[in-house]
This record gives structure tokens, C-alpha cells and sequence, in this order.
């Protein structure tokens, strides 16, 4: 089978060893990888997030296809992406923020999630 990229989102708690720990509560760690499923992209996003200084909850995984309307920095993430084989990004909440409000059902909610900065509403600091 053909590996496509694929977008995988982990809701991530930084744990006492991160650098900013205490300066924010929660946040959304998102992975671009290639592979050949959902599952196997899910997996692959889960191991390379396991090596940062992150609690790592639930996620999801969905693929990243030709025309897709996409925000401004998946468009500079997924360039990345293609060029070195993956990428990473993360927004954070400082610790003021309700993470039931921001967050709401996800990851049941389907892509995709309102981030800041976006267009798509949220705002954080």
C-alpha cells in the first residue's frame, strides 16, 4: 500500500520535566505523518509523542488529501511534512482555561477542532 499524509491530533498535559511546566495546563499536540492507515498513523504519532515531556490523552487520526480547505499553519506544517517526512505542532492553554470548555467532547467531535488563531474560533494566550 501507498503511504499518505496523514494529520494526528493528541490532547497532551505537560508533565514537571517540559520547560514551561506550570505555565500552561493543557494542549493539543498535532502530528503529520505518512503511512498507510488511520490506525498505523495513530500509532506512529503516539510513539513520536511519547518521547516529549507530555501526558498524552486521547487522539485521532484522518488523512490530509489533496483540496482540503486547510487553515494557514497546516499549509506551512504540511509543506514541512512533505519535505522531511513529518512535522509537529502545538497549541497551549494557560492554566485559566477550562479544558471541558475549550475541548468539549473531543475527539468524538469530527475535524476540525477550533483552534486559535485559526479563523475558526477559540482564543488562548
Amino acid at each position: 500500500m501507498t503511504k499518505q499524509l496523514f494529520e494526528v491530533q493528541f490532547l497532551v498535559h505537560p508533565l514537571p520535566d517540559h520547560p514551561q511546566f506550570g505555565q500552561f495546563k493543557f494542549g493539543l499536540l498535532i502530528i503529520w505523518v505518512y503511512e498507510t492507515d488511520a490506525k498505523k498513523a495513530g500509532q506512529k504519532g503516539r510513539y513520536i509523542a511519547a518521547a516529549l515531556p507530555y501526558a498524552v490523552g486521547g487522539g485521532k487520526s484522518f488523512p490530509i488529501a489533496d483540496g482540503d480547505k486547510l487553515e494557514p499553519y497546516q499549509i506551512t506544517c504540511i509543506a514541512q511534512a512533505k519535505i522531511i517526512g513529518s512535522n509537529l505542532a502545538l497549541f497551549h492553554w494557560s492554566n485559566d482555561y477550562d479544558e471541558k470548555a475549550v475541548f468539549h467532547d473531543w475527539p468524538l467531535l469530527v475535524p476540525p477542532l477550533p483552534l486559535p488563531g485559526s479563523g475558526l474560533g477559540a482564543s488562548h494566550d
